[in-house]
């Protein structure tokens, strides 16, 4: 079979859909489990799951998920594998590895280009490396080659994500279903520095239970031929409403913190708009929105704005001219209408919203922020915007760069309902209006986009002093109407060794929100603690010679004979470019000498010029060498022996030529 029969595996959705509130929970979600299909090859028969180990760390609100899965393929004939899965707002991939020689080998991030690179280098030889890389929006893809005929492959990626809040709690959800049984399954879960024992709602899984281990709570379950069939979730209790978890890690001579503290962040209602713009994009990757849901949401806006005046501006490459509704006690029946009859189709160009043009209170902007063509950036005026999407493949980071820049809300309507989505844009919402730290004390202290407290209060940064205070001030637009000092020390470290990681992703997300102004530090910190983002990948290569090729760190084990190789071939460059250097000069000599020669004409002529026979000129140098001979016929056309340089001859024939 060729080698371009592709296998998908599946759509990787977890916890996009995971990511609920209780009201949803009795609705089935997206297993977690990769799916498989093979592409190109319909006689070929499905992949198996022969093993799956799964692993969940929660620190604060927090959690990391990591799926170690062994693949078995059936086929007589070798196949070819491909992740590509979205990830929800607030989702990271923070580890991948692949079995090489039997042996898993952790993936290591390099630039996106280097990577793609050793990637198309390696897979002429007939063996891929595996390669883990960010496309548009949050959306993540992965090949893997070969998958062996009648053998297996060992793979393993961890997620890492935001939980969300509820009541006095943080909910975490895994939905697990599959067709067939798995072999082998286990099910590991380490919650860190909960005072209170998390709680397991509807356990499906016998003897699984949660447990105190030192400072946190182990839950363990392992059976053999496991057929997956329920949603394990389980809360993390809160002891009050403004409990504190505080962690810090030492790393390499740096102390990284991160603060969550739990609060309720209740809405305050506000002035309802009555000049509405919806801006609707039509292009095609908006077409695969959500609109029922995102239909419902506006319906429920309007009925409780009464009698708004709105506009409706559809737009693509372009923007059109606004239809103008007159709603009345909330029917808005003619707009629905108007936006089932858009026809979805182009790119997408965020330029065209010129909004100095439109005369509203508030806009809302429905759209996957996936911006196609020409210029990305919104052409700004004073008139907040909410940026509201439902689509799962979305660029998150964009939605809320407009959303902050306009002073505007964000609103993911595929993680929540449109009840709770209907609250945020009735109400203001408690946010952090200004954090007062000493900057000697803390480097880079970043908070989460935007620094809503829906999901407490939190904060991360790196501590250069034993000791030092942060002052948080909270409120409702410019209003402050609390303020909150925190304590922070280097010497209240914890068990949970991944600190400087979720400072690192919240940094990332911080600077993603002006991609194309902070590549280089979302690079470097992306390449230093192993995080994926739009200029990074991470990959596995096979051999440590193709890590020497493109010049990539490999992973720990590899790294002595990496340095020794790298150190080989610059050696070898050096003298390559020795070579060559000096090559150039012998040239340049050689040029140089044969410019400083004085040539003169030594003419023997064989036979008049004046019969219209051949004329033979020879030429010799200072020292008397002939360097040159010359035929001339008589219809002045040259034939050359032996010429090796130009030449310049008194003879009239010849120098006309």
């Amino acid at each position: 079979m060729s080698k371009h029969a592709v296998l998908l595996l599946g759509v990787f959705l977890f916890f996009s859909c995971a990511q609920v509130k209780k009201a949803q929970q009795n609705e089935p979600l997206p297993s977690a489990i990769p799916a498989m299909r093979i592409l190109n090859d319909s006689a070929a028969t499905a992949m198996k799951i022969s093993s799956l180990h799964i692993n969940v760390e929660v620190a604060a609100n927090i959690a990391t998920t990591t799926f170690d899965i062994v693949f078995y393929n059936p086929n007589d004939r070798i196949l070819e594998g491909e992740f590509e899965f979205p990830l929800a707002d607030g989702q990271h991939i923070v580890r991948y590895a692949l079995d090489i020689e039997g042996k898993l080998r952790e993936g290591v991030v390099a630039e996106k280009a280097k990577a793609r690179q050793a990637f198309e280098n390696t897979i002429r030889r007939q063996i891929d490396p595996g390669l883990v890389e960010k496309t548009v929006g949050n959306n993540f893809r992965t090949r893997i080659y070969p998958l062996p005929a009648k053998g297996s492959r060992h793979i393993l990626i961890a997620v890492e994500q935001l939980l969300p809040q509820e009541a006095l709690s943080q909910l975490y959800q895994l939905p697990l279903y599959t067709k067939e049984p798995i072999a082998d399954f286990s099910l590991k879960t380490i919650v860190y520095k909960s005072t209170v024992r998390p709680e397991i709602e509807n356990n499906p899984l016998s003897n699984f239970s949660f447990k105190k281990w030192k400072e946190a709570w182990v839950a363990e379950y392992s059976q053999k031929n496991y057929t997956a069939s329920q949603t394990i979730r389980f809360t993390v209790p809160r002891t009050d409403s403004n409990e504190t978890i505080y962690l810090a890690e030492q790393y390499k001579g740096r102390t990284y913190f991160y603060l969550n503290q739990f609060m309720e962040g209740k809405g305050k209602e506000r002035t309802l708009d009555q000049q509405l713009g919806i801006f609707w994009d039509v292009s095609a990757s908006a077409a695969k929105r959500d609109k029922s849901k995102e239909k419902e949401l506006l319906k429920s806006y309007l009925r409780a704005l009464g009698n708004p005046k709105v506009s409706l501006v559809p737009f693509h490459v372009t923007a059109e001219q606004p239809q103008v509704y007159d709603v009345r006690d909330g029917n808005c029946e003619a707009l629905m209408e108007a936006i089932d009859k858009l026809v979805y189709d182009g790119g997408t160009r965020f330029g065209a919203l010129a909004m100095l043009r439109y005369n509203f209170d508030q806009a809302l902007l429905f759209t996957d922020g996936l911006a196609s063509f020409g210029e990305k950036e919104i052409d700004f005026s004073d008139m907040p915007i909410t940026t509201i999407n439902t689509s799962p493949s979305a660029d998150f980071a964009h939605l809320k760069y407009v959303a902050q820049q306009s002073k505007g809300k964000w609103i993911d309507l595929s993680s929540t309902t449109p009840d709770e989505a209907l609250r945020t844009l009735l109400e203001d919402q408690l946010q952090v209006i200004s954090v007062d730290y000493d900057p000697a004390a803390i480097d880079e202290l970043t908070l989460p986009v935007p620094a809503v407290v829906t999901r407490g209060l939190s904060f991360a940064g790196i501590l250069n002093v034993p000791e030092a205070e942060v002052k948080v001030s909270l409120g409702y637009g410019t209003t402050i109407t609390q303020t909150k000092t925190f304590t922070l020390r280097q010497n209240e470290t914890t068990d949970y060794d991944q600190v400087k990681r979720i400072w690192a992703t919240m940094r990332i997300s911080e600077l993603e929100l002006q991609f194309d102004k902070n590549k280089e530090a979302i690079t470097r910190l992306g390449k230093e603690f192993s995080v994926v983002t739009q200029n990074t990948s991470l990959i596995v290569l096979d051999r440590v010679e193709d890590y020497v090729e493109q010049e990539i760190l490999p992973p720990v084990e590899l790294q002595k004979e990496y340095y020794a190789l790298l150190k080989e071939k610059k050696e070898q460059e050096n003298t390559n470019k020795g070579y060559a250097l000096q090559s150039a000069l012998n040239a340049m000599q050689e040029l140089k000498n044969w410019w400083s020669r004085d040539y003169k004409p030594d003419v023997k002529k064989n036979q008049s010029a004046d019969t219209g026979t051949d004329q033979v000129f020879s030429m010799v140098d200072r020292e008397g060498s002939m360097a040159n001979r010359l035929v001339v016929t008589d219809s002045a056309r040259v034939s050359t022996e032996y010429f090796t340089a130009p030449v310049i001859l008194a003879d009239e024939k010849v120098s006309q030529i």
